[in-house]
């Protein structure tokens, strides 16, 4: 009686020991509301830019023996804001933005992206954010069309803190957004298919 109820213990006890030991394996990290956003510029061809800001939103971002393994995060476009124009311009530029010539608001209210892999990032891309150590592939859903994006980032992990940051530029033209896209426009009318986003993403250990 005696050596089967060591014997359960025992069991007991391993089990214990190996479940605590997976669950330390995976972690997650909530995004922080206030420490967490997008700068976004956009060009004419003449060279001329306007640049902004756009609040980046949880859920998380899990992480797998101190790696990230995947994880999402939105990007509402009621939080679009511009850094360039006089204060009585910026509305305007804003309305316009949210309007259906580009994100199309009332319909589609945020953007939002998905981690599918990260690997190891050693290359000198000079389109890289400096520092980057790994290579994020997902996918970036916007205008109700979902695309692969992919973009080196640098990525520290701490016991409680998370940070990414990473550049990436997109062709807009390919979810759909062609509002003075076409070649035959003057360059002070014609808008870049490219749009530069510098990601700022920031999480908090989940207790």
């Amino acid at each position: 009686m005696t050596r089967s109820f060591m014997t359960l213990v025992t069991a007991a006890t391993i089990l214990a020991a190996s479940c605590s030991k997976d669950d330390n394996k995976l972690q997650h990290y909530e995004l922080s509301k206030e420490n967490s956003f997008a700068t976004w510029k956009g060009y004419l061809r003449t060279g001329y830019f306007n640049e902004g800001t756009i609040a980046i939103e949880g859920p998380a971002i899990s992480l797998e023996n101190g790696v990230v393994t995947g994880g999402s995060f939105t990007m509402p476009l009621s939080s679009l804001k511009n850094l360039n124009l006089p204060d009585e311009q910026k509305p305007v530029l804003i309305t316009h933005l949210q309007s259906s010539d580009f994100f199309n608001m009332v319909l589609y209210p945020s953007l939002q992206f998905s981690i599918r892999e990260v690997a190891t990032y050693s290359s000198n891309d000079s389109g890289a954010v400096a520092g980057a150590n790994y290579q994020v592939a997902g996918d970036l859903t916007m205008l109700g069309v979902t695309q692969p994006v992919h973009f080196p980032a640098r990525i520290a992990v701490k016991e409680k803190e998370l940070e990414i940051d990473a550049e990436v530029i997109i062709d807009r033209t390919k979810w759909g957004m062609n509002y003075a896209a076409a070649d035959t426009l003057s360059d002070e009318h014609y808008i870049k298919p490219e749009v530069s986003i510098n990601l700022h993403v920031r999480g908090i250990k989940a207790k």
